[in-house]
């Protein structure tokens, strides 16, 4: 993923897990702020959940060419 410009920066994931671990030290799930719209998007309804799998599925169809 070091060539790919939607990764996330290997040190700003670090510095994110890290902070997580610092300020939540019995945390059972790490998860960065950048995943939350995926991991969350069934709480918005139905129609939020749509949206964010078109536009998943809209990126993975781009990056196929």
């Amino acid at each position: 993923q070091a060539t790919d410009s939607n990764a996330m920066p290997l040190q700003d994931f670090i510095s994110d897990v890290m902070q997580i671990l610092n300020t939540q030290p019995d945390v059972t799930e790490v998860l960065v702020d950048r995943v939350l719209p995926l991991r969350n998007c069934a709480v918005g309804g139905q129609e939020k959940y749509q949206a964010i799998f078109k536009q998943l599925n809209d990126y993975m169809s781009a990056a196929r060419g």
